[in-house]
């Protein structure tokens, strides 16, 4: 009978230490640098999860997160960085292939990507490249090791967002992005998980 009473006594001293868990952010008013893996959020009348959360650092105290999200139907990558106020931009990976230029061929001859990327008919300018590292977190695991990035970021006259993203020497991605206001993004629900 002791050794029941232990167990039921331990079961719920354990269930309110996970609830007591200590939180990074103030509960009463959650805002988007709270985001993490498994917050819920409202974006574009679709409701989406936090799937993956990344961080970058670029060096000199200079750091961003990028929230991989995804609802019933698509997968959509949220920046977040608060270094000259808080920017965000909504991205969605594409197709190297639907790029004009030939990125690999291009880096091979000259060592660096072109300064102008045709996409579907728009041009965007090279605006800057920032070297860096990525860490990533799920709700499984959180990667200890940083990975070594090359962020190439492109602008076009309407001002929408090119990246293309290098990892080791011949390894890109290209993600097409927009800016958007904070008030895009509603309804932040903190994670279920303690």
């Amino acid at each position: 009978m002791i050794y029941s009473f232990y167990t039921y006594y331990m079961s719920w001293f354990d269930f309110f230490k996970k609830k007591t868990k200590q939180q990074d952010f103030d509960p009463t008013s959650i805002n988007i640098k709270d985001l993490d893996v498994g917050f819920l959020l409202d974006y574009n009348l679709s409701h989406f999860t936090v799937k993956e959360t990344l961080t970058y650092d670029w060096g000199d105290q200079c750091f961003s997160k990028e929230h991989r999200i995804e609802d019933e139907k698509q997968t959509l990558f949220l920046s977040v960085s608060t270094e000259d106020g808080l920017e965000l931009a909504m991205w969605e990976k594409i197709s190297l292939a639907d790029l004009q230029e030939d990125i690999v061929s291009h880096y091979q001859k000259n060592k660096e990507l072109p300064s102008r990327i045709n996409y579907k008919g728009e041009t965007f300018a090279l605006k800057e490249r920032c070297p860096g590292y990525m860490q990533s977190k799920t709700a499984s695991k959180i990667n200890q090791n940083w990975q070594e990035i090359m962020s190439n970021d492109y602008e076009s006259s309407s001002n929408r967002l090119l990246c293309i993203e290098q990892w080791g020497d011949l390894e890109f991605e290209a993600s097409l992005g927009k800016p958007i206001k904070e008030f895009e993004i509603s309804n932040i629900l903190p994670s279920e998980q303690p």
